[in-house]
């Protein structure tokens, strides 16, 4: 924990994905999420990694702060394609806490971006652990936002929290504007196997057998109240690179997207051409931040996965 000279301290759980460093640079606590991989026997070996094995599988038991399981992302991966299962569980109160109890101690007040709401109980479990931090340290200031998002669009949150902070305002007027602009993060993503979507129960067994056999891809995005819904479906992965841009174009309105978000799940070839697509078509994007969708949402979506993140129009909640 370094030293701190603004008046409060910007936070954020594992399921936000930011520029590669930006975190570092500017001291953003990041709460820890935990999950396991349960692989075919023989993998941990094979794959280099410490863990534990009982008679028919290998386990590897993590949180996304740990280094030794999880080398780096693409090892991540390819242990999901080498066949892992991975189970994964939302940051609990006790675990927000004991990460953000060091910076409140020292006398900072505390604005912690949390994943959406609408996929898991991590937001409520951050307002628990804000109380319980306001009690035991009178004085000082926790305030929750729910993102409404999670991956790169949770960090395009925790980027214009920084902004905002850094402008002067004040952290009761940050929550209340990021808490309004969260269903402005508009969230895109496709993945490379679509098992990962009926495992996840995103499209039922028989779509999964459809959609494989005529090669129809599904884009998902997220609605007004966080929550995951089908956005498109194409035929063929070249299409799927040009509904991202229409859905960029039809859905940006006349916000600032001069640095837009890309994840993928070791896909680099992929997220590459969609890159060079946008910034060909869009001149408004100047900046592109490239990175992987972290373990968290990966372990759902699986390797290959694409996902573009950017600020527009406020987004419908889908009619279930």
């Amino acid at each position: 924990m370094g030293e701190f000279i603004m008046n409060y301290v910007i936070s954020t759980d594992a399921c936000a994905d930011m520029p590669v460093g930006y975190e570092k640079e500017h001291d953003i606590p990041i709460v820890p999420m935990p999950y396991s991989l349960k692989m075919p026997k023989g993998t941990l070996k094979k794959l280099d990694f410490i863990g534990k094995a009982n008679t028919e599988f290998d386990i590897v038991e993590c949180r996304t702060d740990t280094t030794g399981f999880i080398q780096n992302m693409k090892k991540f991966f390819d242990t999901l394609r080498a066949g892992a299962i991975p189970k994964t569980s939302q940051s609990n109160a006790e675990i927000t806490f004991e990460t953000l109890e060091p910076y409140v101690k020292a006398g900072n007040d505390v604005l912690h971006i949390a994943f959406s709401s609408g996929m898991s109980g991590s937001f409520n479990s951050a307002c628990i652990a804000a109380t319980e931090l306001m009690e035991k340290y009178p004085g000082r200031t926790v305030k929750v936002v729910d993102s409404l998002g999670g991956v790169g669009g949770e960090g395009l949150c925790v980027m214009d929290a920084v902004k905002l902070r850094d402008e002067g305002v004040s952290i009761e007027d940050a929550h209340k504007k990021l808490t309004e602009y969260a269903p402005r993060y508009h969230h895109y993503f496709t993945v490379g196997d679509k098992a990962y979507l009926a495992r996840s129960g995103r499209i039922s067994g028989i779509e999964y057998m459809f959609a494989t056999l005529l090669n129809i891809q599904i884009i998902l995005g997220l609605d007004g109240e966080g929550k995951v819904y089908p956005a498109a479906k194409v035929r063929g992965t070249k299409n799927v690179y040009k509904k991202f841009l229409e859905l960029f174009e039809t859905e940006k309105g006349d916000e600032d997207n001069s640095e837009i978000i890309l994840c993928h799940g070791d896909n680099p070839d992929g997220i590459k051409l969609l890159g060079e697509m946008m910034t060909e078509k869009f001149s408004e994007i100047k900046k592109i931040d490239y990175n992987y969708v972290n373990q968290m949402v990966g372990s759902n979506s699986g390797p290959d996965s694409l996902a573009l993140f950017f600020h527009g129009k406020p987004r419908a909640i889908y009619k279930r």
